[in-house]
């Protein structure tokens, strides 16, 4: 899921097989019966028997758009940046003066909480912002899309605050007036949100709770500060959505290595594995009672992230698909 962690599996299967599906037969008659007939049932490991096996892992992209959780750094094989692009609401006290051009945009920032860290908790984080030109939404939204964005030139960021787990920083105040007149005339001023880079020095990777993460928690946050002269002062707050809008992170990374006969799985980065196994030597005739596949993972190559990967939400996926609600059960079916 979100984690970004790295695992590693070995394969192991063990195959129970049927040679028939009658019961052993009693000693009254037993002669009778042709051997070719008589059950006969062989217990098959493919740690222990020929099995040839292959395995591979590869990248596959999937819809970040729907993510809990917006990532943004660097560490290690991953580099992760975010989109973000705020619905503006404006009540007709602002609405009205920003028609004849009496309203003032005092200042404006941004405030994103964490909720998640992959790497040292001190070591160096920054990024810079720019604005996006041109049109994107968050579904299917991924580093291919990303070369095609366009990009202003400039940082329009400052004062970018890091303290414990809130992250802030103060953005242009003329890009957000700019905004603000969208919503008078949308042919101009397109509001296409900004874009969000970690620096060359960064070394870890924080997460924000994104807007599918739903209103328990507190989502990335615009506050603009705007001014009627003789008038008023007052604060708006504006969160990721509208119409396109929204908020995504983008993995763009080196595919993880290992000198080990494992393959990977990494979260985030959307990393899946292939397994093949050569069952030519199982009879066509044969039954199979029951086959079990068994993963183990390698310790030494398995790394987490301040949310450990997995478990719980593919226990999520289970109860939604099977219609489970024994939290209980669940587990038990996932363990099993």
């Amino acid at each position: 899921m979100n984690s970004a962690g790295r695992f590693s599996f070995l394969f192991i299967i063990s195959v129970v097989l049927l040679l028939s599906c009658e019961e052993d037969p009693t000693l009254v008659g037993s002669k009778l019966i042709p051997g070719d007939d008589l059950v006969n049932v062989n217990y098959m490991n493919s740690a222990d028997s020929a099995f040839a096996q292959k395995t591979s892992y590869f990248y596959e992209p999937i819809d970040l758009g729907s993510s809990t959780r917006i990532l943004l750094g660097r560490h290690e094989n991953i580099e992760s940046s975010v989109l973000l692009k705020f619905f503006i609401f404006l009540p007709d006290s602002v609405l009205n003066p920003l028609e004849v051009d009496s309203i003032i945009v005092r200042s404006a920032w941004i405030e994103m909480d964490r909720n998640y860290l992959w790497g040292d908790e001190s070591a160096d984080f920054d990024f810079t912002v720019n604005k996006i030109n041109s049109f994107w939404t968050p579904a299917y939204f991924d580093k291919d899309s990303l070369m095609a964005l366009n990009l202003g030139t400039n940082d329009i960021s400052s004062g970018r605050s890091i303290v414990d787990t809130a992250v802030t920083f103060n953005i242009d105040t003329a890009l957000v007036l700019e905004w603000m007149k969208n919503k008078i005339d949308n042919t101009v001023n397109e509001n296409n949100g900004i874009y969000l880079r970690s620096t060359s020095t960064t070394d870890k990777i924080i997460g924000f709770p994104a807007l599918t993460s739903g209103s328990t928690v507190k989502i990335t946050t615009l506050n603009i500060v705007v001014e009627k002269p003789g008038s008023y002062i007052d604060t708006l707050t504006s969160l990721p959505g509208g119409v396109n809008g929204g908020d995504v992170h983008v993995i763009d990374a080196v595919n993880p290595v290992t000198a080990s006969d494992n393959f990977l799985l990494q979260g985030n980065l959307a990393m899946r594995a292939k397994f093949w196994m050569d069952i030519t030597r199982i009879s066509e005739k044969t039954i199979v009672n029951r086959a079990i596949m068994t993963l183990h993972v390698d310790t030494l190559e398995t790394i987490d992230g301040s949310v450990s990967s997995g478990s719980i939400l593919a226990i999520e996926k289970i109860k939604e698909i099977y219609n489970i609600e024994d939290e209980a059960l669940l587990r038990e079916i996932f363990t099993d």
